[in-house]
């Protein structure tokens, strides 16, 4: 992993043409509140470059990403929006977390959650190089499992879409759900009521022990 400036990272991501892995490490307690410090890019899966990001270098590295002729592979999306704001994934783009979900791999290259300093940069450098790395079979695996429409047509498209419902917040009607609440409620005793009466006793309907007792024991169903 070499430590390089931001802008001469910005100057490779814009040179790069072909695959480009993309990680970072960021500071806080979740992406949605944190700040990015380190951001670092692999371009073969062998080696990768890191550098020190601070609020003021991200809307350069954001039109970097959003420039680059190479296809950007990352992972979970959506923590990206939120750390560089403005970020969104392209025609051509991967979220190989949301991609080993559909393909039932169970890889885990999580952004970084470190403080700063020398151990980030190694830290994200090295998480870029194993997403490189894992990028070409996933693709494959996808392909091969018939997957490419659900991840372009379903599972990519809603990345923004719950990145806006997690930045913006969902109203919601404690009244309103106060009074749906009282009214299942209702509906839940007097469908017990009518299965008890169904029954000829009374028992634990969400016990499928007890339920079973009664369907196949009792009932003979």
């Amino acid at each position: 992993v070499t430590v390089i400036s931001v802008s001469d990272l910005i100057e490779k991501i814009l040179s790069v043409r072909a695959n480009l892995a993309v990680s970072v490490a960021y500071s806080g307690t979740s992406p949605r509140t944190g700040q990015i410090r380190a951001l670092a890019i692999s371009s073969d899966g062998e080696s990768a470059m890191a550098c020190e990001v601070s609020s003021h270098d991200l809307d350069r590295i954001c039109t970097a990403l959003h420039q680059t002729k190479a296809l950007a592979m990352v992972w979970d999306a959506k923590q990206l929006m939120h750390l560089i704001p403005g970020f969104v994934l392209r025609q051509n783009d991967l979220d190989l977390m949301i991609i080993s979900q559909l393909i039932n791999d169970p890889a885990e290259f999580n952004n970084q959650n470190i403080d700063g300093g020398e151990a980030s940069f190694v830290a994200c450098g090295v998480s870029a190089i194993a997403l490189w790395q894992a990028t070409k079979n996933a693709i494959i695996a996808l392909k091969s499992k018939h997957l490419e429409s659900v991840w372009l047509n379903i599972e990519k498209p809603l990345i923004s879409i719950l990145y806006e419902m997690e930045r913006v917040g969902i109203a919601v009607d404690p009244k309103s759900l106060h009074k749906m609440s009282e009214v299942m409620t209702k509906q839940i005793a007097d469908l017990e009521s009518d299965i008890w009466k169904s029954a000829g006793e009374q028992f634990n309907v969400a016990s499928p022990q007890q339920l079973g007792a009664v369907l196949f024991d009792k009932l003979k169903l």
